[in-house]
């Protein structure tokens, strides 16, 4: 019985885990050291210019405006089951080029005023995304009549501890790694 939840509830985990945060708190918490301060990709000049550190402040604005109002936006109106599997797949598409960006592939486009463009609205993007399937994917639970009010309890509640879970246990392996200096920015090249 519990089946008629388990895609939403799946697809709610990987939105929040690939967005980097939790919605209930506003933190993006995963790669936030990653893609902040000294090992920016985006910035023509340098690994810590100020053009990058602009870019970082409107993707993460943008980010954090977006996922409220997306999560807002799904208590309209409940979403199709096929239109749901969509916004799952844009979602990864839009945490694949903000990847691309932290990992510098690609950076010759990436520090070009157009992927910067590109990169503030991936990140905007996958912030939103996570707020209205997360809160979709509640929604699923709530209204699926196949299963008891006790069961629907149960999967919410499931819900909530494994987003905690996949952020938490991602937000340690990334900050060891960024701790350790695996990963850092290149210099571009003068």
């Amino acid at each position: 019985m519990l089946r008629a939840v388990r895609e939403p509830r799946l697809s709610a985990i990987s939105a929040t885990a690939c967005s980097f945060g939790d919605s209930h708190t506003g933190h993006s918490v995963v790669l936030s050291d990653v893609l902040r301060g000294d090992r920016r990709h985006d910035d023509p000049s340098s690994c810590d210019g100020s053009r990058g550190r602009f870019v970082w402040r409107m993707a993460l604005t943008a980010s954090q405006v977006m996922v409220p109002c997306c999560s807002l936006l799904s208590s309209f109106r409940r979403c199709p089951q096929w239109l749901f599997v969509v916004l799952n797949i844009l979602q990864y598409f839009s945490i694949l080029l903000v990847l691309f960006a932290a990992f510098g592939i690609w950076r010759s486009f990436w520090t070009s005023q157009a992927g910067q463009f590109v990169y503030i609205s991936a990140f905007a993007a996958c912030g939103g995304l996570e707020g209205y399937i997360l809160t979709m994917a509640y929604r699923y639970i709530g209204d699926a009549e196949a299963i008891s009010e006790k069961q629907r309890h149960s999967a919410s509640s499931l819900l909530s501890l494994l987003t905690v879970l996949s952020v938490s246990l991602l937000g340690l392996w990334t900050g060891a790694v960024v701790h350790d200096g695996s990963f850092a920015c290149v210099k571009p090249p003068h």
